[in-house]
């Protein structure tokens, strides 16, 4: 979270996650890199439901993995994988 202080000298409370920038949670939400959900889910169900996260060596899977189980996160979808940790 940043404060900024606009030109009224009133402060300004920013919000700032990735991918997104809320501004005194009244403006939409505009997102910084065009992606539409179901290149999302057809990522998801490339790398994880289809299992091609094996084919990546241990450094990118695990980094890879920890994206995919974010973004499945926000959009709230289970990934079952036996050996989930």
């Amino acid at each position: 979270m940043y404060t900024m202080a606009n030109t009224t000298g009133k402060s300004q409370t920013i919000y700032h996650t990735i991918g997104m920038v809320i501004a005194n949670k009244t403006r939409l939400i505009m997102p910084i890199n065009k992606v539409t959900k179901k290149e999302v889910l057809d990522a998801i169900d490339y790398f994880w439901a289809e299992g091609f996260i094996e084919d990546l060596r241990s450094d990118a899977r695990h980094y890879v993995t920890i994206l995919l189980k974010k973004v499945a996160n926000d959009y709230k979808i289970m990934l079952e994988n036996p050996d989930d940790e």
